[in-house]
């Protein structure tokens, strides 16, 4: 039979469990295989990385490095210097990451700011995302998106703006003011809602129907469902300057 693991705290850690919740600041690594029944209050490596095997509720998770959480997350703020790995589904107000996310379920917030990748196994919700990297999620809803490399929802988007550099739109409907692409917008099977389409490459499913009162590209579209597909040569020169106003 194995001897009990000695619980050992060692010098220069903050370590406080009160009636409010949990507080552990450390410089180097910290592990929880609990959250000791209560909540995370603030949990804070200072040049090192945060690994918690165990359900988090409330508080603040800081890291210099990576933020890796086995649980499902309920979290004011989860900030890393890395990246971040959510073991299933995730309500984080405020998430910011140095380096990649990857959420093993949908994903509820207020702010998502990523230098790397992001990857959401299901939906995702949030006031405003800037992504460094690639965005993948099946549904989307938000006010701006900017996303570095490409981003693909497989879901019902809608969103106030959305910009990347490859956007591939695939659900079932498309809602928002304005969507550019700096290289090539590609939408499916959609029923889109939508003011503006920029982008060098427009192209659309023979079955993508609904309206797009403006399609700005270099390419002809093709067979389509779709109405509106004005080009901004073709609309008044106020109407116009309100368009391109939503890309600012």
């Amino acid at each position: 039979m194995s001897s009990p693991q000695p619980f050992v705290v060692p010098a220069g850690v903050t370590f406080q469990i009160t009636d409010q919740g949990v507080v552990i600041e450390n410089e180097g690594d910290i592990v929880l295989h609990t959250n000791f029944g209560r909540s995370l209050t603030r949990i804070v490596s200072t040049a090192g990385s945060v690994h918690i095997h165990a359900p988090v509720q409330g508080g603040d998770i800081r890291a210099a490095g990576d933020v890796a959480l086995h649980g499902d997350v309920d979290a004011a703020v989860v900030e890393a210097g890395g990246g971040v790995t959510v073991a299933g589904g995730a309500r984080i107000a405020s998430l910011t990451a140095g380096g990649g996310v990857s959420v093993a379920g949908p994903l509820h917030g207020d702010k998502l700011s990523a230098g790397g990748s992001v990857a959401v196994q299901g939906g995702l919700e949030v006031g405003s995302a800037a992504v460094g990297g690639d965005l993948t999620a099946e549904t989307l809803s938000s006010g701006n998106v900017d996303v570095g490399g490409t981003g693909r929802f497989t879901g019902t988007v809608k969103v106030d703006r959305l910009r990347g550099a490859v956007l591939r739109l695939e659900g079932p409907s498309i809602t928002a003011r304005g969507v550019q692409a700096t290289s090539a917008a590609h939408f499916g099977a959609s029923k889109l809602q939508v003011d503006a389409i920029l982008a060098p490459e427009v192209h659309l499913d023979p079955r993508t129907s609904g309206r797009a009162t403006v399609v700005e590209s270099q390419n002809d579209l093709g067979p389509n469902a779709l109405k509106g597909g004005f080009r901004l040569a073709d609309r008044s020169e106020e109407h116009t300057s309100e368009l391109q106003s939503q890309f600012r």
